[in-house]
């Protein structure tokens, strides 16, 4: 699923239960999504995995996992730094 796949389920689960959200801000910036939370700026969904115990932000479970689809990737032909193959090869072998 899409992104936007993601988000129309996610405006209907709130127009169905009569809550009309105020979504500012898409984004995959990690670090940023935090601070805006830590700051009480903003509130968020996201993967249990990106949340650590240093993280001052409260997780509440979905009462329905929602399954997530993570992507990888790159321009064929583009020049891969070390470090990045090094991650690839890291995730096709613990998912592939």
């Amino acid at each position: 699923k899409s992104v936007y796949e993601s988000l129309a389920k996610m405006e209907k689960g709130f127009d169905d239960a009569g809550i009309i959200p105020n979504i500012v801000l898409l984004t995959g910036q990690i670090n940023t999504i935090k601070r805006f939370v830590e700051e009480n700026i903003a509130s968020t969904f996201l993967i249990e995995d990106c949340v650590s115990v240093q993280d001052t932000m409260v997780k509440i479970p979905l009462k329905t996992p929602a399954p997530v689809t993570i992507v990888l990737g790159w321009k064929i032909g583009r020049h891969l730094y070390s470090d990045t193959t090094k991650f690839i090869h890291f995730v096709e072998k613990l998912f592939g």
